[in-house]
């Protein structure tokens, strides 16, 4: 028998293969056997309707519970409706109007969830349970068009008696599966069922047609559903991304490219860039993954990687990734790698995560940043990040302590010295900071403690991008990004006369203050669990008390992060499963307590009514967890008081 998913192949044949069919179905239920004049995929289908037990004489399909259901199904498959709807209307005024015809979609289960038909059509699909909610998967309603596409994944038509189910005779079924032009996996069916005289106009192709154009709408749909998180997937990739049209036009970039390459959309990517090779031949390769070198108006070698850009198998233009050659790529010294990332910055407070996202697009400028900060606040983990997030990442990252050096010893420290520059000086001359840290990053941390003398070298060194060894006639061009870092207050220093203002303007273009962790209390569960993860480095966790964690929150943390973190390395040498208020330093629970307890108190002042005695030891026995030396300080009165008290009103 021949094997197409078409049930008829001429109308010349309609009446005999009408008559054999009816033969094939006649011997199964008499000889309950499949017999071998079907169709591969009908009978293939009979079999599996065979497992399942489906009855070849039932009339009615399985229906889903109730509307409430159906209506579940239909906010589930919205943008599926949304997008096949005109595709069905199509359909339905592709037949003649008197015919017994109907489109009709499923879910990706099966179950009908719109049907577009004239009133008498539809009243003849309700006698069958074919209407909205039904089940028309092979184990409800055997072999047909929707089930059997289901089944197999392929467009199928079935026609007269190749449907198990004797009530489905009369009919003539054709379904094509839509898919999710992303992953492939089928979303729906698309099904033209209706009297089987129309098997020849009932046309199977014309209906894969329609699920083509339906399968391209959803491209269009998701592809502008998901601009944001593709925009911020590419943002987060550390090398330039661009999506160019066929005309090379600039449609979408992130943040590298339009850093890197000082790139804008709508920009000529072809005008922007000088190719190695003839610019004119790249039209002609678009349709194909290749690679070109090319150069940016900085000098920058770059190695350019094009992935064809199609939907539904039409080329759009291309996607293009570049890379530094690898001769550009620095060879970091041994000792001067950045180790944090900006997954190491652990938050949800709003501030914090505006900076960090202003921070990765600094990331990518060579201007000089200014981080400020309380103490253990977490200024050279942002730094770092900064470094291992952006263009010079594959650079040395060179940290400086500038308060940790003895001033005499700072310039030849920072900018190195000749052999024999002075007395004492090392035989063959030192590399300063700032010639290790060429091609990458140079991290000035304390910057507020720089002497005065030294802060004109550094002036010098940011205007010139120079530097000048002790004892050497020529300076040294030096390519170095520098990021400087204070507790200090810079402005107040200014007033002071202990900081030169032209310098604190040239490390002040992009400025940075992180917030003390007592305003960001929020987040002190997230930072904890990842301390003591860290801490433990996996062996085992234990978690924290609910009495630990609110002390932890109440305590005002002048030592911030750092403080901490030593607070959680003690807590965890003493614990064992769990952290509790036994382990945690004395100091810090009773300040807790008491910054708790006057929160309480004030509390009491914004009540309308004041409070009597007996509330007002209540809520201070409850504030302190019924410490007693705790509570009469709070109350001003005696220990020996606070007793009397409780003796009196039973507490």
């Amino acid at each position: 028998m021949y094997d197409s998913p078409l049930a008829i192949q001429s109308f010349a044949e309609f009446s005999e293969r009408e008559k054999q069919l009816l033969v094939c179905w006649d011997d199964y239920l008499t000889k309950k056997k499949v017999p071998s004049g079907l169709r591969s995929l009908i009978s293939s289908s009979w079999k599996r309707c065979e497992r399942m037990r489906v009855s070849p004489l039932q009339t009615q399909v399985q229906v889903v519970s109730d509307q409430y259901d159906l209506l579940q199904k239909k906010v589930e498959n919205k943008l599926l409706l949304e997008v096949a709807m005109p595709f069905m209307e199509e359909i339905f005024l592709h037949f003649p109007t008197e015919k017994i015809i109907s489109a009709v979609l499923t879910d990706a289960c099966g179950v009908i969830i719109e049907i577009k038909a004239n009133q008498k059509s539809l009243s003849t699909a309700e006698s069958h349970t074919f209407f909205q909610g039904a089940d028309w998967t092979e184990g409800s309603a055997g072999t047909n068009a929707i089930g059997t596409a289901l089944a197999t994944g392929q467009p199928t038509q079935v026609f007269g008696a190749e449907h198990f189910c004797w009530a489905w005779h009369p009919w003539v079924c054709s379904a094509v599966p839509i898919r999710d032009p992303l992953t492939n996996k089928i979303l729906g069916i698309l099904d033209i069922s209706g009297e089987k005289g129309l098997v020849l106009a009932h046309d199977l192709y014309y209906l894969v047609s329609q699920v083509g154009k339906i399968e391209h709408n959803l491209t269009l749909h998701l592809t502008q559903e998901n601009a944001l998180t593709l925009q911020t997937l590419t943002d987060s990739m550390g090398d330039p991304f661009v999506v160019i049209d066929v005309n090379g036009t600039v449609k979408r970039s992130n943040v590298p490219a339009k850093m890197m390459l000082d790139l804008k959309e709508e920009s000529i990517l072809f005008n922007i860039l000088e190719w190695a090779a003839d610019p004119l031949e790249w039209r002609e390769r678009l349709s194909n993954i290749f690679e070109e070198k090319l150069r940016s108006r900085n000098g920058t070698a770059w190695v350019a990687k094009f992935y064809p850009y199609k939907i539904a198998g039409k080329l759009f233009g291309s996607m293009v990734l570049f890379k530094k050659e690898w001769s550009q790529r620095i060879q970091t010294s041994v000792g001067h790698v950045a180790r944090f990332h900006f997954s190491d910055l652990v938050t949800q407070h709003p501030s914090m995560l505006n900076l960090i996202e202003v921070a990765k697009k600094a990331a990518f400028s060579d201007q000089t940043v200014l981080i400020t900060g309380e103490t253990g606040t977490g200024k050279e983990v942002l730094a770092q990040a900064i470094h291992n997030h952006g263009s010079r990442r594959e650079g040395p990252f060179v940290a400086v302590n500038c308060g940790a050096i003895p001033e005499e010893l700072l310039a030849s420290e920072l900018f190195g010295y000749e052999k024999g520059a002075f007395t004492g000086a090392n035989r063959q001359g030192k590399k300063g900071k700032f010639l290790l840290a060429d091609k990458g990053t140079i991290l000035l941390d304390e910057i507020g403690d720089l002497p005065l003398k030294v802060q004109t070298y550094l002036l010098r060194v940011l205007e010139e991008r120079m530097v000048h060894p002790l004892g050497r006639e020529r300076p040294i061009p030096v390519d170095v990004r520098v990021i400087a870092a204070t507790h200090k207050d810079l402005e107040q220093e200014l007033r002071k006369g202990n900081f030169r203002e032209d310098l604190y303007f040239r490390l002040k273009v992009i400025h940075f203050q992180l917030p003390p962790l007592r305003r960001r209390k929020q987040d002190l569960p997230l930072l904890v669990d990842r301390m003591v993860a860290q801490l433990t480095k996996g062996k085992r966790k234990p978690s924290v008390d609910p009495a630990a964690m609110r002390v932890l929150e109440a305590y005002h943390w002048p030592g911030n992060l750092r403080e901490l973190r030593n607070v959680l390395d003690r807590a965890l040498f003493y614990a064992e499963n769990r952290i509790g208020l036994e382990h945690l330093p004395k100091e810090i629970v009773e300040q807790a307590r008491d910054r708790e307890a006057v929160w309480i108190m004030s509390s009491w002042k914004e009540k309308r009514e004041p409070l009597d005695e007996r509330e007002k030891l209540l809520w201070a026995l409850e504030a302190t967890r019924w410490n007693i030396t705790q509570t009469a300080r709070i109350l001003n009165v005696s220990r020996m008081t606070v007793y009397r008290w409780m003796k009196r009103y039973g507490l």
